[in-house]
C-alpha cells in the first residue's frame, strides 16, 4: 500500500510510520499549493495475504 504525502505534513508522516509505514521515496518540490512548492513524500507498507502474519 503507498500512500503520498505533502513532504511538510510531519503529522502526517508521524501517523503513517505509526501504522507500520516507511519511506519509500522523495520527490522534492513535487507539486505547487498556494504558491509555495512541496515535497512529496511516498510512504509504504508491504501487505500480506489474508490470514498470514509477518515475521520480521
Amino acid at each position: 500500500m503507498i500512500g503520498a504525502i505533502d513532504g511538510a505534513n510531519a503529522g502526517s508522516i508521524r501517523l503513517h510510520e505509526q501504522l507500520g509505514f516507511k519511506e519509500a521515496g522523495r520527490c522534492p518540490e513535487a507539486a505547487i499549493k498556494r504558491g509555495q512548492w512541496l515535497d512529496r513524500v511516498f510512504m509504504q507498507r508491504r501487505l500480506e495475504a489474508p490470514g498470514t502474519v509477518r515475521t520480521d
